[in-house]
């Protein structure tokens, strides 16, 4: 069996297409978003059932807790952290 998958930022751009990409190949994935700009990329996975969806911000322990916790699949083996603040004026603030 291929890996369980953590990825972070998974709703964004980049991340919805390596989620994709990953739950093709077989893998096990979490998603950990916060879903500031929608999770409308994700539509299409979440009746698949390699795929386990955590919403909420990385920062907050709670919701890592919750995404490292998988009873099905046990913990994450691989973590790929994509999540971030997108754009010059987010980054402002």
């Amino acid at each position: 069996m291929k890996p369980h998958v953590l990825v972070t930022g998974g709703a964004g751009y980049i991340g919805s297409l390596l989620v994709g990409d990953l739950l093709r190949r077989g893998y096990r994935v979490t998603v950990v978003d916060d879903c500031l700009f929608g999770a409308e990329s994700l539509l299409a996975y979440f009746g698949h059932p390699g795929f386990r969806w955590v919403e909420g911000d990385v920062g907050d322990e709670l919701v890592l807790r919750q995404a490292l916790r998988a009873p099905e699949w046990g913990a994450p083996e691989v973590v790929v952290h994509l999540a971030a603040i997108v754009g010059f004026p987010a980054c402002q603030a």
